[in-house]
């Protein structure tokens, strides 16, 4: 199962609830750190 937590990590880790619904967080994150970025390099 692709997700972007086993995308960035270099081993193999077991995918529990937990761990989807970090992967889910995570991609959440990844975007609302994209938006931030965008703000800073705006200023």
């Amino acid at each position: 199962m692709l997700s972007p937590t086993n995308i960035l990590r270099p081993f193999d880790a077991p995918a529990s609830l937990a761990e989807q619904t970090f992967a889910r967080m995570g991609s959440l994150g990844v975007i609302a750190a994209g938006l931030m970025a965008l703000v800073v390099f705006a200023l």
